[in-house]
């Protein structure tokens, strides 16, 4: 089951992803926006609020603040996707946290949507444990880094116990391009981007599991990342 599982990976990956909208810059005494969809990330459209799948709409969006503190931040309806706002009251590094189990069992799995955003108040620099103990699976890129068109950006796979390896990712341009590829043993893997925007970075990785009333979770992580021109 585990090897079927897997080996669809790639098809699960051009499906549905929960995954957040955020500028990756923040100022402190500011407020900052924030949006959550639903969709296919190849579809460039995101769904409906009013057809997402299951209970995915009850999702809970969390804050990490840069003293590890966590905020749950209330979102409101807007027809295709929902919003949020914090107002960041020192520099540093803050993550949106998002990860939620669907109800609705298929096919004996259980799919899991986790999705993160940085964003980077002052000079902060980029820890890649941002995230640890929040989501399952998640995705680091290091907002610090000088990234831009034509140069290589590296994206990394972990867990809160380290390091996920070999899970499936892809890429997603603004241009509708994608690049996949499977993560490494230390759970790291890269990519050129052949355009300046907002990428949105998706990875998957399934696991089969015993006393659950199902066979098999699947994880699926995304990541914003900014490419500047």
């Amino acid at each position: 089951m585990l090897l079927l599982l897997l080996g669809t990976a790639s098809l699960h990956l051009s499906a549905h992803a929960l995954w957040i909208e955020s500028n990756s810059s923040g100022k402190s005494g500011k407020e900052h926006t924030v949006k959550v969809f639903y969709g296919e990330p190849a579809a460039g459209v995101p769904d409906k609020i009013e057809d997402w799948w299951s209970d995915v709409s009850s999702f809970t969006l969390w804050l990490v603040k840069p003293d590890g503190s966590k905020e749950q931040l209330k979102v409101s309806n807007q027809g295709d996707h929902f919003s949020a706002a914090f107002t960041p009251s020192a520099d540093g590094l803050y993550t949106l946290s998002v990860s939620h189990n669907v109800a609705e069992i298929s096919g004996g799995t259980l799919y899991q949507f986790n999705a993160t955003a940085l964003v980077r108040v002052g000079d902060a620099l980029a820890s890649s444990d941002y995230a640890s103990g929040t989501n399952e699976l998640y995705l680091y890129a290091d907002p610090a880094a000088k990234s831009g068109k034509g140069k290589t950006l590296s994206v990394s796979c972990h867990s809160p116990e380290g390091p996920v390896a070999e899970a499936y990712v892809t890429a997603f341009a603004p241009s509708g391009w994608s690049k996949s590829f499977q993560a490494d043993a230390s759970g790291k893997g890269s990519f050129t981007p052949e355009w300046t925007g907002t990428y949105l970075i998706e990875a998957g990785k399934g696991d089969e599991v015993t006393g659950k009333p199902y066979e098999n979770i699947y994880r699926i992580a995304t990541l914003q990342v900014a490419v500047p021109r």
